[in-house]
């Protein structure tokens, strides 16, 4: 029996009192009886035996079923043995586990060797560098290109160079590479240096930068640039703010990448010109909600890409596809980046759990991918299955809720740009390739013909195989739902023909897929009868959520002024119109339009006790707070996390416009009476009256709504 009669718990305990393990860590494992078990980073005791050097603890823990498991970011037992250069783990890792643990690469592609190079660990070097089966990995680049010799040149480890390159120079500084450091043109780096440059200009940098991560910025601008084979520029760009020294004398600095000469005159005014653009395109920042540009629907795109001074050329932005809420393998990955090649030009973004990234397919169908959380420029895709095999492993963090080659994406954007005299064709023209045997996403002919827009495939498949109109992917998708999201009019009149619809489609609508369609395609899906104004989404949403969203002021004046529609029906999170409309800042004769409505509950929370005031504060949407409060929203519920709106507010005012809203309630709810009849208010009966009505008048007369 592993373990004996108390399992595992006198093995952590002896670590422990040997400072092996933390006393939390070693609590942990006792009540799990878990020796695989992570402790709060994500490691197990393999790792801190191994990064002790206590070869002892290693063969124990081996013999109590502990294996070579990696860290969140891919880091082995045996990767920190290499870099503390503790040789004597390294070779019992390998004769227990076999030759294969000494290969694995973390999620960066580093494998031992690098991490060797890196922290100049001479034994270990050598160690490799004389066994054949492992030397081969002096060769191996990381996901930067850099080998374990750029490590150890980077780093100006002398030693970790002579042993990885035995015919060196007697000086090695004269090695092309040595000292000089990888660019580190990851946002958060780029971000901070553009967040220093507000504050030397005596600007509130958070009012024009998310201080979370600029993501969404950066991936469109990205685009903007690719699209038109101009990356290169654009990367030029984020090499000049990695490269400013923080001083004020530098801005005005003139030696620009002769890319960037004929658009700039300084470094100041690239970075004027990139914060501008980024406020654009962020979605998130406190001038893009003033903008009333926040979200993610193709209009808002639109809407930044013409604001934006295209330092490229005369253009205009159309919207292709978006695809909604999907769980995918690398597999499946691998046949919708397939199937999106196909749409030569294309420029597409993906949307994960709180990342953007962004990727530019060629003429030639390949992909120019870019990650603003990567230190350097990833280079061209030529395969989808290498594009896949990137994004799975380098976005991905485990969080125990997928599986390791799994990717959750909130939605996916298809663009395309057009030159101004181009002319835009009312579908997209794709390269049609042979449909594949299998489809992993269980994607049928029919699904596959409408996502190329092969209208004659579509038709053939009507007609030999038109229940196929009703087949689902792996996905919940139909053709039919894969027409809208495209667009794809033509499609949806050759399914109509069919007659097996009956007239009015009782489809699956996902009204969010909507919000990024054409204004035009909403008219079209109406006017043809695919859908009612009061028609709700498999997601519970009403057109009224969706047209919020959308900032289409016809169909939510027309829900609005519909007294017999239920304005106070939630969505399956329980989210209200109102709700909504604290998100997405619509125009303010909607907003007045909500608030003439009788029936409006405006304390209606959701399933998450979220109440319309606390969705308007965490929204920091001023101008709802102040009519929430207005309206009489309650100040007194407790969300489930037992949360109140004052909980929520941070910003000075918000806070302001509470404290306004209690002064004036209490004022309201205590009448001249009770104020100064009251034996023990001796103080207040000698303030006048006049004073205390003025001071009421005052406060609401000089409510601040900061838009």
């Amino acid at each position: 029996m592993i373990g004996g009669q108390f399992g595992i718990v006198p093995l952590v305990k002896s670590l422990e009192s040997r400072g092996i393990l933390e006393p939390e860590f070693a609590a942990k494992l006792c009540s799990l009886g878990n020796i695989n078990a992570c402790d709060k980073n994500g490691e197990t005791a393999l790792h801190h035996a191994a990064d002790f050097d206590a070869l002892d603890a290693v063969k124990s823990l081996i013999n109590e079923g502990a294996i070579n498991l990696p860290s969140p970011y891919g880091e082995t037992p045996m990767h920190v043995a290499a870099l503390q250069g503790n040789l004597s783990v390294i070779k019992y890792l390998i004769s227990f586990f076999g030759m294969k643990v000494a290969t694995e690469t973390d999620f960066k592609n580093r494998n031992i060797l690098h991490f060797a190079a890196k922290h100049n660990q001479g034994n270990i070097i050598a160690y490799i560098m004389q066994n054949d089966e492992l030397n081969s990995l002096l060769n191996v680049p990381d996901l930067y290109g850099r080998t374990p010799l750029d490590f150890a040149l980077q780093n100006e480890n002398d030693g970790a160079i002579y042993a990885l390159m035995p015919n060196a120079p007697d000086d090695v500084t004269q090695i092309p590479g040595y000292g000089i450091k990888l660019k580190n043109l990851k946002q958060t780096n780029l971000n901070r240096k553009l967040y220093l440059f507000q504050q030397m200009r005596n600007r509130k940098a958070e009012d024009f930068l998310d201080m979370d991560g600029n993501c969404g910025g950066w991936s469109f601008l990205f685009l903007i640039y690719a699209s038109v084979d101009r990356e290169d520029e654009f990367y030029d760009i984020l090499s000049v703010i990695e490269a400013w020294d923080e001083t004020a004398e530098t801005l005005q600095e003139t030696q620009l990448p002769a890319s960037l000469r004929s658009i700039f005159k300084n470094r100041e005014e690239l970075f004027e010109q990139v914060l501008n653009d980024l406020i654009l395109f962020q979605f998130t920042t406190k001038a893009t909600n003033a903008l009333k540009l926040m979200g993610w629907g193709q209009a808002q795109r639109v809407l930044q890409y013409n604001m934006m001074k295209d330092a490229t050329r005369d253009r205009t932005l159309r919207h292709l596809f978006c695809f909604v809420d999907l769980v995918v393998t690398k597999t499946q990955l691998v046949e919708m980046l397939e199937l999106f090649s196909q749409y030569r030009g294309a420029s597409i973004e993906f949307l994960g759990t709180g990342h953007v990234a962004s990727l530019q397919i060629t003429k030639e169908g390949k992909y120019k991918y870019y990650d603003s959380n990567l230190r350097k420029k990833t280079g061209t895709y030529d395969t989808a299955e290498s594009l896949a095999e990137h994004i799975i492993k380098f976005w991905y963090m485990p969080d125990g809720s997928f599986e390791n080659d799994t990717i959750r994406f909130s939605s996916i954007n298809a663009y395309k740009f057009y030159e101004k005299d181009e002319i835009v064709p009312e579908m997209e023209e794709t390269v049609h390739e042979k449909d594949a045997d299998f489809s992993p996403n269980n994607f049928t002919k029919l699904h596959q013909a409408v996502l190329r827009n092969d209208l004659d495939t579509v038709r053939y498949e009507l007609t030999h195989n038109p229940l196929q109109l009703f087949f689902l992917d792996c996905h919940n998708a139909s053709p039919i739902q894969m027409a809208i999201r495209l667009q794809n009019r033509a499609c949806l009149q050759l399914f109509k023909e069919t007659q097996l619809l009956e007239g009015r489609i009782a489809c699956d609508i996902n009204y969010f897929e909507l919000e990024q369609s054409e204004p035009g395609f909403f008219t079209y899906l109406l006017s043809e009868g695919w859908l009612k104004l009061e028609d709700y989404d498999h997601y519970g949403q009403s057109l009224l959520h969706c047209s919020i969203g959308y900032l289409n002021k016809e169909y939510a004046m027309g829900l609005l002024h519909n007294f017999a529609w239920d304005i106070n029906k939630g969505d399956i999170y329980g989210d209200t119109p109102l709700i909504s409309a604290c998100a997405y800042r619509p125009d303010s004769e909607i907003i007045d339009a909500f608030f003439a409505r009788k029936d409006l509950d405006i304390n209606k929370p959701n399933l998450y006790g979220i109440t319309p005031l606390m969705a308007a504060i965490i929204e920091d949407n001023t101008l709802m707070v102040h009519r929430l409060l207005e309206a009489g929203a309650s100040l007194e519920p407790l969300d489930h996390a037992m949360k109140s709106v004052f909980d929520y507010a941070k910003e000075p005012h918000i806070i302001r416009l509470l404290e306004e809203a209690v002064f004036n309630r209490l004022l309201d709810a205590t009448s001249k009476l009770m104020i100064f009849s009251s034996p023990h208010s001796q103080a207040a009966q000698s303030l006048p009256i006049d004073t205390l009505n003025n001071q009421k008048r005052d406060i609401k007369a000089g409510c601040s709504v900061q838009l």
